[in-house]
């Protein structure tokens, strides 16, 4: 027959066995109370669903495919689950996302809306969208025709203003945060007579092409880029600024076709 342990020591290796239970608990795994024996949960049941990539903005007209995984407690993926997705706060106003329970949603009018993907009981964290008004025309704001006088290798500004038009229906509204492409077209790009032309969004720093430039609008719907010389100087440079939609359609206006003029030096 054992000698009973001390009060103290069977307190110190019931906290213990606690203890381990939870961190066991916590990585999955459970230790039935009358032995030692070690079993597993349900590792079929799933108890995740994974957001997949896919863009959190959206123009009005255009679509996002959502996607998801649902992965069970072994870390498998389980391919059969019926994931669908739901809008959240649903109002009366217009409809900004709509979605369809397989995970398609249009753009619908400019806002942000929230939408969670739903397996059974199981939900996801609330995913924001944002609906940004599509591009509906572009308007030059500073002269088509520039001229440079000789001893300047750089135009002024070429810049052009961006609108909206759904907003405020029937008012023009700036756009901003929308791509301008700002394109050298004469002389044409790769030629030798191109070589000496930059297009820069500032008067330090080219753009990695230099005959091409991504701008992007402004607060006030506005971008600009400038015409500099490196090279040969040559008689004028076009250049073109266009914009489009994101289903790829020239917005009304584009492109706005900007001639700069260098007069030679004497």
């Amino acid at each position: 027959m054992g000698r009973a342990r001390p009060a103290n020591t069977r307190r110190t290796a019931g906290r213990r066995r606690i203890v381990l239970r939870r961190l066991l608990a916590a990585a999955g795994v459970f230790l039935i109370a009358f032995g030692c024996k070690q079993i597993t949960g349900d590792l079929d049941r799933v108890i995740v669903l994974e957001i997949g990539n896919f863009e959190r903005a959206v123009e009005v007209g255009d679509t996002i495919t959502f996607t998801a995984r649902a992965l069970t407690a072994s870390g498998a993926e389980a391919p059969d689950a019926a994931i669908v997705w739901a809008v959240l706060d649903v109002d009366s106003g217009p409809t900004v996302l709509e979605v369809d329970p397989g995970g398609i949603a249009v753009g619908g009018f400019p806002g942000m809306q929230r939408v969670q993907a739903r397996l059974d009981e199981l939900r996801s964290d609330p995913i924001g969208i944002t609906v940004t008004a599509p591009p509906d025309s572009i308007a030059a704001v500073t002269e088509r025709r520039t001229t440079v006088a000789p001893g300047e290798n750089a135009s002024g500004n070429l810049s052009v203003t961006l609108f909206e038009n759904i907003t405020e229906p029937g008012q023009p509204t700036p756009l901003p945060g929308k791509i301008i492409t700002f394109r050298v077209v004469d002389p044409a790009p790769g030629g030798a007579e191109s070589q000496g032309v930059e297009l820069v969004t500032a008067d330090t720093v080219a753009t990695d092409d230099p005959q091409h430039a991504l701008v992007l609008t402004g607060a006030d719907g506005g971008a600009t880029a400038i015409v500099r010389l490196t090279a040969v100087r040559p008689d004028s440079v076009s250049i073109d600024a266009t914009a489009t939609t994101a289903l790829g359609e020239a917005v009304t206006g584009s492109p706005i076709r900007f001639t700069v003029v260098f007069e030679p030096n004497p």
